[in-house]
């Protein structure tokens, strides 16, 4: 017997919790995923986005079904793809160096157009 305790390994699901119970039709998949209705995973999961809209993202690869002519979402792949598209905004750190590299080459550019006498640019009024 050893003295270390074995964890639990990580389920390779998205955890659905509680939201499942919101669902008025649920149809189990074969591979153990979950299809909601298109308008109940509208509501819930893309937070009352319109069906225009999940429209839209399925040419960006949101998961789709179509069952009998009715779309339905299968629900952890639809989360999960949700999931992959938030990308965190830029830190603060780089942000502030970006802003003053910005302000540095601007400083440039205006100083060396200062430095540039009339007759380099060519006269207009000649």
């Amino acid at each position: 017997m050893t003295d270390q305790l074995q964890a639990p390994a990580a389920p390779a699901r998205t955890n659905t919790g509680d939201i499942l119970d919101k669902f008025s039709v649920l149809i189990e998949l074969p591979d153990g995923e979950v299809a909601v209705t298109d308008e109940e995973f509208c509501a819930y999961v893309l937070n009352g986005a319109t069906r225009r809209t999940a429209k839209r993202y399925e040419h960006e690869g949101l998961p789709r079904l179509e069952i009998r002519g009715r779309i339905f979402r299968p629900l952890r792949a639809g989360q999960q793809w949700l999931a992959a598209r938030i990308v965190a905004a830029n830190s603060t750190r780089e942000s502030r160096r970006l802003t003053r590299l910005r302000a540095h080459t601007r400083a440039r550019t205006v100083a060396s157009i200062r430095r540039e006498s009339p007759q380099d640019r060519g006269s207009v009024c000649e």
